[in-house]
């Protein structure tokens, strides 16, 4: 579509996009910061303040489908597989994030259960990850395990909000498919959505 509206070859414009992607995502990217833990609590949405007044995050992730690597070593780093290697990297990349940094002590990190792994990094901080209980095939959950899955489920649906909101953009959606020579470009391209997102209305009013 570039390369028609400006009378430039495909290859052309693929080299320009490329060229220009990490120098927005270096802009945008002052759209996007942590607010402080005053911050955090001043603007708590009314369902959290509550029984989830400590909650400083809500950490969650997204999927983006790519192209299949033709070298069998980056195809397997690839899946989405639990334990083992792959749950180690998880962790790894989680450390390496500065996401702990960013949390003050005493602090409630809200997640879903696929974030269990975690738990003991977030102790290490002083900090507590909520999260439902694990659903094991030999084990019926409790009353007050369903009654707290569905409170946290209910407070959680603002981070999927601002994921749907990502999704919104073609290049990561739902049904996308990131070319093979892209990938190298993705943090640079989620940079620049999340930036674009911070620029939209509020998630929700004041009032939830």
């Amino acid at each position: 579509m570039l390369a028609l509206h400006f009378g430039l070859s495909e290859s052309s414009v693929t080299k320009y996009f490329k060229k220009t992607l990490p120098k927005v995502a270096i802009c945008l990217n002052q759209l996007i910061r942590w607010p402080s833990a005053d911050e955090v609590r001043e603007n708590l949405p009314i369902a959290f303040r509550k029984r989830y007044s400590k909650a400083i995050s809500i950490i969650d992730c997204f999927e983006i489908q790519i192209e299949k690597p033709s070298n069998a070593l980056h195809q397997a780093l690839t899946w989405d597989t639990e334990g083992g290697p792959q749950t180690q990297l998880h962790i790894r990349v989680f450390e390496d994030s500065g996401f702990l940094d960013k949390l003050p002590l005493g602090s409630i990190v809200l997640a879903d259960r696929g974030f269990k792994n975690i738990a003991h990094l977030l102790e290490q901080r002083g900090c507590t990850l909520l999260r439902p209980a694990s659903v094991g095939s030999s084990s019926k959950p409790t009353a007050e395990e369903v009654l707290q899955t569905k409170r946290i489920a209910a407070i959680r649906v603002h981070v999927e909000r601002c994921i749907g909101k990502l999704r919104d953009f073609k290049m990561i959606g739902p049904h996308s498919c990131v070319d093979i020579s892209y990938i190298k470009f993705l943090d640079n391209i989620v940079t620049i959505a999340c930036g674009l997102v911070n620029l939209k209305d509020c998630i929700f009013s004041n009032q939830v």
